[in-house]
């Protein structure tokens, strides 16, 4: 089945439109920062290695490891850029690896809460038709988490989707931590249907690694070929 491709002007004008309002919102959220907010200009990132890479419900995989890196240079302390890549493997298809150029807006209201504009830009290698853009915002509540994600090429589908979650974390065990994502994604494609999805995570750091045991849940696995059937997940992810 195939899919007529979006103009080219469509894609760079959404584009363009996302970075004016990520630059607007910076500069205003910039100017109003306290005084005391001395930019960092450091570089941060992080390594993880899993038995299989699942995101919004789905392998993205085929149920095999995967290995993430990402670096992040800090502008200050509410902007940050940076890239992140991993392995990826679908079904029929020759994209074998994935890397976001992505940027980061933290604005927070207090220590306990914040908002978070989140932007990437995607590029498979390859096909380039997997390509796409993800604009997101995050809202961080003590322990609890709203997500908003509007996704612009949605499993090379060549549609939209946009994706509703909601996160909280239970302290557990003492030292361990009970992480979970319950979400409901919207297709703009009239091929998938509307699902919804969890992902579970236990997890420690006894020293400098956090471990992590998981689980997913989709409830159109069906659809999926596979790639959204229930499976355990285990994590190991280092900071620098």
């Amino acid at each position: 089945m195939s899919f007529p491709l979006p103009s080219v002007r469509v894609k760079k004008d959404m584009r363009t439109s996302l970075f004016a309002l990520l630059l607007s919102v910076f500069i205003f959220s910039s100017a109003r920062a306290q005084t005391n907010s001395v930019p960092t200009y450091k570089m941060d990132g992080m390594a993880s290695l899993m038995t299989n890479y699942v995101d919004y419900g789905l392998s993205h995989t085929t149920q095999d490891p995967a290995l993430h890196a990402a670096f992040w240079f800090n502008w200050g302390p509410q902007f940050r850029m940076g890239l992140w890549g991993s392995n990826v493997s679908y079904k029929d298809s020759d994209s074998h690896f994935l890397l976001k150029v992505s940027a980061d807006l933290r604005i927070q209201f207090s220590e306990n809460s914040d908002l978070t504009i989140k932007y990437s830009d995607n590029h498979y290698f390859k096909p380039e038709s997997r390509d796409g853009n993800v604009l997101g915002l995050h809202l961080n509540l003590f322990t609890y988490g709203i997500r908003y994600e509007k996704l612009s090429n949605f499993l090379n589908t060549r549609k939209g989707a946009t994706a509703y979650a909601f996160t909280k974390t239970w302290d557990a065990f003492q030292t361990w931590k009970w992480e979970n994502v319950f979400g409901y994604m919207m297709m703009g494609s009239d091929v998938l249907t509307n699902y919804f999805y969890w992902e579970t995570y236990l997890g420690t750091q006894p020293g400098a690694i956090y471990y992590q045991i998981g689980s997913s849940y989709n409830s159109g696995a069906s659809q999926f070929d596979g790639a959204a059937d229930p499976t355990l997940i285990f994590k190991a992810s280092v900071s620098f």
